[in-house]
């Protein structure tokens, strides 16, 4: 886990800055994906950067995915659904 979050913070530097829920499912994505997975969701990195993060944004591309689409659907779904619910909080 230690290495998932050292790598969720290699592509996100910003995480700590974002709800602790949304940095958690950056880092259990970067644990199933690893780092260079989660480096492919380049909008989504840019939707979590703006300020206020665009956690809405960032839900619909974990679910336009290969990750969602082909390879755990369930698991997507869930992601997306939790960053989804930050938004407007």
């Amino acid at each position: 886990m230690a290495d998932a979050v050292k790598g969720a913070r290699n592509v996100i530097p910003f995480i700590d800055d974002l709800d602790p829920v949304a940095a958690q499912v950056l880092v259990e994505m970067t644990y199933q994906m690893g780092e260079d997975g989660l480096r492919k969701f380049e909008k989504m990195k840019a939707a979590l950067s703006q300020d206020p993060p665009d956690y809405e944004t960032a839900a619909a591309e974990i679910l336009d995915s290969k990750m969602a689409r082909k390879q755990t659907p369930e698991r997507a779904e869930g992601y997306a659904n939790r960053m989804r619910s930050l938004q407007n909080r």
